[in-house]
């Protein structure tokens, strides 16, 4: 009799591993999925910082209704709409011309929303801190001025409550307080990209001091993820005030033009 030819035992425990390893890759992208885009406050809060604004809205509208958490995230979404529709030159000249202030629906439900969290709970500095970012791109800045004070009451620590300070009070024609709030700020953060950028932005626009404005644009650009929405303005601004004022080029090595220019691709 002849023996029949069956598959290998090396050939079916291959099939085994392969299927093995397809399972574990099957498990991986579900978690991975539902890790990422499932209705959760932090998926959302992923989508705000990436400027997709919809999908955000999209994921919070999914989530439990009445909660704090829920309402402070759709006043970030809204008040991030408005910024976004938002054009002009931020630096140099808001503050200045009202038609750069925030207006329409999106500033309005926004603040609807801090409000909303405030009246649960009184003492989130994080509701004031955003209250009073609203009150100021709406260009109400002594209501703004109460808000933000109120949150670095609750919150002493707080950088950005501090940069809006700062902005704040160069916006008003108080450069000196804004450049002793960020300089405060400085000390606590010096890591923090955002404070050396507002330092010398204030320095260049508001103070008019090219020489400190030189050295904080190098700093800035020396810690700042090269993402950053104003990079590329800062190395304009830092290229132009050096060739206008050598003698005030940084003593601070400016490691920043050693760095290989990298491509992103688009998505």
């Amino acid at each position: 009799m002849s023996r029949g030819k069956g598959v290998s035992v090396p050939v079916i425990v291959m099939i085994g591993i392969v299927f093995a390893l397809l399972s574990l890759l099957a498990i991986i992208s579900v978690q991975f999925l539902a890790g990422h885009f499932s209705p959760t406050v932090a998926n959302a809060e992923r989508c705000l910082r990436r400027g997709k604004i919809d999908e955000g809205f999209a994921l919070a509208g999914k989530i439990r209704a009445g909660t704090v958490a829920r309402e402070l995230l759709r006043g970030k979404l809204f008040l991030a709409r408005g910024l976004q529709q938002r054009t002009g030159d931020g630096w140099r000249s808001y503050g200045s011309n009202p038609a750069d202030w925030l207006q329409g629906a999106d500033a309005d439900s926004a603040l609807g929303c801090f409000n909303a969290v405030l009246a649960v709970e009184k003492d989130n500095a994080v509701a004031w801190y955003f209250k009073g970012v609203v009150f100021k791109e709406k260009g109400w800045m002594d209501r703004a001025d109460d808000a933000l004070h109120e949150a670095l009451r609750l919150d002493p620590a707080s950088i950005d409550t501090r940069m809006a300070l700062g902005s704040l009070y160069a916006q008003t024609d108080r450069p000196g307080e804004a450049a002793d709030l960020l300089l405060e700020a400085y000390r606590m953060a010096p890591e923090n990209p955002q404070v050396a950028k507002n330092l010398a932005f204030l320095y260049r626009f508001h103070n008019h001091n090219p020489e400190s404005s030189l050295v904080w644009l190098n700093r800035y650009l020396t810690i700042a993820d090269p993402k950053d929405i104003d990079i590329n303005r800062a190395k304009t601004e830092f290229n132009d005030l050096l060739s206008r004022y050598p003698e005030y080029r940084p003593t601070e090595p400016q490691v920043w033009r050693n760095r290989q220019r990298k491509f992103f691709s688009r998505r």
